[in-house]
């Protein structure tokens, strides 16, 4: 190999280096290489050594008691076991060759020598490791996006093509440099060389499979980092050969992330029954895409190089009005979003503004609506389980949301509930629109528990009021989270709690001498507690975090919903303005969101 080269990629790990130390280092490192599929290392092992990778990709995978999980992938440049090798401690993951791969290997005994002769590289070294790792923490896919994406046409649908050269378009607008390679664009030349070869390309490299060439769409599986799945939305649900035969939603070492990419004519209403598209095929996302539609296709190109953005929404009773104006003034900067998730008040705008596409018109025609059926009035019921009904708001969600599902909402779409019955989280991304939404709304005490599989399902808020943590799970880059401010209980000026008929008279006359919480407010508040220490903890994760000042705005009176769209809507905007957000209309695909 190149001995420039392979300096090179030494250089960007320890900033620089002198001619001396690169011989000494090749003098005490050995070449290895590694075959696609082919173990570097093994979790928990223990062997001291330290691996850069200098051509190829690694994936770190990580097996547990609920199977594989990847943890990310290592390109060129990067160093692979650092932490187990400074740590002493085992293994955490293990590391799989994704293609034929040419590392250095530099044993523990070796590096200390180096680390003797060179002791300012070791800072150097140590400096980098540090910073991976904070950016580790951060749990965000913002580094190891895909480098060969696969693209499997079912179907030959129309304009396909046409598509391709339009996500070509824009991914080198953006200023990510792509190729796109079909089965015969290397006429008489082995698939394997050709592949090797192309890895050596600069940016992203789209490789077009059919049926046409099976060969050659085998050879494109094996050396892809993720793969698409693509076909018109109303073409036929059932397995066609070709998934078949390639074996694509089978488990397989390499643990390739697998998209499907549901194709819809320009003017398309809301899909319907996506889930039958899902059910033989076990792929980690699917993705609604309208032809010639600019910010579905922009969207798509975040998702698929992991420059996603993420909106997640607080809970907060009524005062989820604000989320439609918050949201209206960050679409207003030019910033659009590509996953939704939400808590209580959170879920119900957010799912609603993805089911309408961000139609903020719209938006404020179902807050009018809501208004007027007086959706959330405090209509008591027979104090059993809940002291409110849940009919006029179930019926309103009905009626917006209709047979619709989650996974037919234009955007990737989800929210929380509290599994009241098992004790845990549950994370709402199928199913029944309205009936998920209705689980996570359904505040403990005020409004009826929703039942899901068997299960009580009560508010979000009890367990996470702004559910970060999920949205990381996601390929996204930049995370924007709006909480709603929690209800203020000034201190009293009385010692002990007033007599029942003092409150009962305190009451009465109008004229209030004791401001007391009530028990909607007491059981909405309390239940809130706990949640309320995990978002303090969880908005670091947060690219771009704002909680809105909802003061005098109480949590079960929708009567203001004007004024709090409005308050929303001016405090995103003042808080753009001072955190000095770039527009993302200049630098559109990057959605720099800084300085922060």
């Amino acid at each position: 190999m190149n001995t420039s080269f392979i300096k090179k990629q030494v250089a960007g790990l320890f900033e620089s280096v002198d001619e001396s130390f690169f011989n000494e280092f090749l003098l005490n490192a050995e070449i290895v290489e590694h075959n696609i599929g082919s173990y570097i290392f093994h979790q928990d092992s223990t062997e001291k050594v330290l691996y850069i990778i200098l051509t190829g990709r690694v994936r770190i995978i990580k097996k547990d008691n609920k199977g594989f999980s990847i943890l990310g992938d290592v390109a060129s440049g990067q160093p692979l076991g650092e932490f187990s090798f400074f740590s002493d401690e085992p293994r955490t993951a293990s590391a799989v060759a994704m293609r034929k791969t040419s590392l250095l290997k530099l044993k523990e005994s070796d590096y200390i020598t180096l680390i003797q002769s060179y002791p300012n590289i070791g800072q150097k070294f140590s400096a980098f490791v540090y910073n991976r790792l904070k950016s580790n923490f951060a749990g965000l896919n913002k580094i190891n996006a895909p480098k060969n994406i696969s693209v499997i046409i079912l179907n030959h649908f129309e304009n396909y093509d046409k598509l391709i050269d339009q996500i070509l378009i824009e991914l080198n607008f953006s200023g990510i440099a792509t190729n796109v390679y079909y089965h015969d664009s290397f006429a008489n030349k082995e698939n394997s060389n050709v592949l090797n070869k192309i890895d050596e390309h600069e940016g992203i490299n789209f490789l077009v499979c059919d049926e046409t060439d099976m060969e050659w769409s085998s050879h494109c599986l094996m050396y892809s980092d993720s793969i698409i799945i693509a076909s018109d939305f109303n073409s036929s649900k059932e397995l066609l050969p070709i998934e078949k035969s390639l074996k694509i939603y089978e488990s397989s070492i390499l643990n390739q992330k697998k998209y499907l990419l549901l194709v819809h004519s320009n003017n398309a209403k809301l899909p319907v029954r996506t889930f039958e598209w899902l059910e033989s095929r076990n792929v980690d996302l699917h993705i609604h895409l309208r032809q010639n539609n600019g910010k579905d296709l922009r969207r798509f190109c975040r998702i698929i190089t992991h420059r996603a953005v993420g909106l997640t929404l607080g809970g907060g009773g009524t005062k989820g009005f604000a989320h439609l104006g918050a949201v209206r003034a960050l679409s207003e900067a030019g910033i659009e979003i590509d996953f939704i998730g939400g808590t209580s008040a959170g879920a119900l705008y957010g799912m609603i503004m993805g089911l309408i596409d961000f139609d903020f018109e719209k938006a404020l025609e179902i807050s009018m609506y809501s208004d007027k059926m007086k959706t959330l009035s405090t209509k008591l019921t027979f104090p059993i389980i809940s002291l409110l009904s849940s009919k006029r708001i179930t019926n309103f969600l009905e009626e917006i949301f209709g047979e619709a599902d989650l996974e037919d909402i234009w955007y990737n779409s989800y929210c929380v509930s509290t599994n009241y019955t098992d004790s845990i989280l549950h994370i709402h991304n199928k199913g029944k629109a309205w009936k998920q939404i209705s689980a996570s709304i359904a505040l403990p005490g005020i409004f009826p528990p929703v039942i899901i599989n068997n299960k009580i399902h009560i508010d979000g808020g009890v367990m996470d009021n702004l559910p970060i943590d999920n949205m990381t799970t996601y390929p996204v880059s930049q995370i924007i989270a709006i909480a709603l401010s929690p209800m203020k209980t000034e201190e009293l000026k009385i010692d002990e709690l007033p007599t029942i008929w003092a409150l009962l008279w305190d009451k009465m006359r109008g004229k209030k001498l004791y401001d007391l919480p009530g028990i909607p407010t007491l059981l909405v508040t309390t239940g809130l507690i706990n949640s309320r220490q995990k978002q303090m903890q969880t908005n670091s994760g947060a690219s771009l975090y704002l909680e809105l000042d909802l003061e005098g705005i109480k949590m079960l009176d929708g009567s203001k919903w004007k004024e709090m769209i409005e308050m929303g809507y001016q405090q995103m905007k003042v808080y753009l303005v001072n955190k000095n957000t770039e527009n993302p209309n200049t630098v559109r695909e990057n959605l720099s969101l800084s300085p922060f």
